[in-house]
């Protein structure tokens, strides 16, 4: 048996699986704000876990079309994280910066943990109930995390506002014979996927999102929200 085939083959045919990490950033803080502040630095910074007391950054393996399931039910409960404005990630640019699952587990067994580890751990316990499972949390221990924007995708629910960081009008002028013409073109600044139209089922939709031949549109009433780049 090639145990190296059964992954991508199971991955093939089920669609709770992804090759995607999401950073999600919180609802209740002005989500607009703070993923324009991400994408500007390219950086991403960390939060203090309350038991543990170590510092991480946290990301979601669920597939996106189930975070976008989730979403309204999330809003309706006045859940204040996890909205769905943030950044994803290839799950293996995750990993080769030592990123891991998280362990869920019983506070009580956090001391079984060595101390190395203890970062990993996050609270699951059916007795009280406690369940964080439905989040798929991976991690990396760190106070920042740096990244290029052709190593991520940027999620956002909608992009009213956000116009000028996720567009931008490039302008050409062309001189001939005493004549001058102008010639201008909207393009995106980097892979970005706005919930709010975007159809997506699988990582295959991902990927189509991502292509060099997938056009976001943006209607000529916007143009003015957008900063230009003259020759």
């Amino acid at each position: 048996m090639d145990r190296g085939k059964i992954p991508k083959a199971v991955k093939s045919v089920r669609k709770d699986l992804s090759e995607w990490l999401w950073h999600l950033v919180r609802r209740d803080n002005d989500p607009k704000k703070t993923i324009r502040k991400i994408v500007t630095e390219r950086t991403i910074r960390g939060g203090q876990d309350m038991l543990t007391k170590e510092t991480v950054i946290c990301f979601s393996e669920a597939p996106l079309r189930e975070l976008i399931n989730q979403n309204p039910v999330l809003s309706q409960n006045g859940y204040t994280r996890l909205s769905l404005f943030g950044i994803g990630f290839r799950k293996s640019w995750v990993y080769e910066r030592r990123g891991r699952p998280v362990i869920y587990q019983p506070n009580s067994e956090l001391s079984l943990l060595p101390q190395e580890s203890i970062w990993r751990h996050v609270e699951f316990d059916l007795s009280k109930p406690v369940d964080y499972t439905w989040q798929r949390e991976w991690r990396i221990k760190a106070n920042e995390l740096k990244f290029s924007l052709s190593d991520a995708i940027v999620l956002v629910e909608d992009t009213y506002g956000l116009e000028n960081i996720l567009w931008k009008i490039h302008v050409d002028v062309d001189a001939k014979r005493g004549e001058v013409s102008w010639y201008a073109g909207v393009f995106k600044e980097f892979d970005f996927i706005p919930s709010e139209f975007a159809d997506i089922e699988d990582d295959r939709s991902i990927e189509v999102c991502i292509s060099e031949d997938y056009d976001d549109a943006i209607a000529e009433d916007d143009y003015d929200k957008l900063d230009i780049i003259g020759p």
